[in-house]
């Protein structure tokens, strides 16, 4: 039941879509950060695991960053395939070992003890995609003492914004991705939430934060994560251009346009 709701409620079997994961290969600031934040976390001889590893990037750049084994979590066979053709090319196939599956259905023995677990189930808002209770779980199964998550941590972070209509158009969700502009803030931004990855966190949970739908109308939200202690990742308004956006939630007003327009909607809760 946790894995099914997990699975299917934020549209991820999406991500064998080609074009899904050549929009996230072509986002050239998140993989620098991955990148980097490896190269500074990975120690020579370690095992990591891979949590979700689509094209199986992330699990290339811990093997060249000195791992001795990494293991790729993925659920999709599409993306699979193609990570292995990858891997091949970069003479990396002894090192990166593929399992497909969905983690949570994976049981303890299904994976030796590793000393890093890597995830980039991040979306728009940062825990949206169920990243805390992945990475809670995953390390209650895999993880050694003493071994290390990343990210590290991810802090949730709204403002309120005067958005555009323009911009808005008409949407059938009163949650609506864009990448927005610092001038639509009309409040200086606060972070309502910072989670650690690794902590206690129950699988009802994992989708939302402290703020209700009508705590957030008229917010724009976004993440900070923490990959290790000097590299960050965040793709606030105005920040260079990554595969993330923001996530407008419509005021009622704005939702009620719509309907107006003859459109309807989905309450869905990020």
């Amino acid at each position: 039941m946790k894995s099914h709701i997990l699975k299917h409620a934020y549209g991820i079997p999406g991500f064998d879509e080609k074009n899904t994961q050549k929009q996230m290969l072509g986002d050239r600031l998140r993989l620098k950060q991955f990148k980097n934040a490896l190269e500074q976390r990975v120690k020579p001889g370690d095992t990591v695991i891979d949590l979700g590893a689509g094209w199986g990037v992330l699990s290339i750049y811990a093997a060249q960053a000195g791992a001795k084994k990494v293991y790729a979590i993925e659920a999709h066979p599409k993306n699979i395939r193609k990570a292995k053709e990858l891997v091949a090319k970069r003479k990396l196939s002894a090192k990166i070992e593929f399992i497909e599956g969905f983690s949570l259905d994976l049981n303890d023995s299904a994976l030796p003890k590793v000393d890093l677990i890597v995830s980039e189930t991040l979306n728009h808002s940062g825990l949206s995609e169920g990243i805390a209770h992945y990475l809670y779980d995953a390390s209650g199964k895999w993880l050694k003492k003493g071994g290390r998550l990343m990210p590290i941590e991810v802090s949730v972070i709204t403002a309120r914004a005067n958005i555009p209509p323009i911009e808005l158009g008409i949407g059938i969700s009163n949650c609506f991705p864009l990448h927005a502009k610092p001038e639509w803030l009309l409040e200086d931004p606060k972070t309502v939430e910072t989670r650690t990855m690794g902590s206690p966190c129950h699988w009802a949970e994992v989708f939302g934060h402290t703020l209700t739908v009508d705590e957030l109308r008229g917010h724009l939200v976004w993440f900070r994560a923490k990959l290790s202690d000097t590299v960050f990742i965040e793709n606030k308004p105005g920040s260079k251009y990554t595969s993330w956006g923001q996530i407008y939630n419509k005021t009622t007003d704005e939702i009620f346009q719509d309907l107006r327009g003859g459109m309807s909607f989905n309450g869905i809760q990020i």
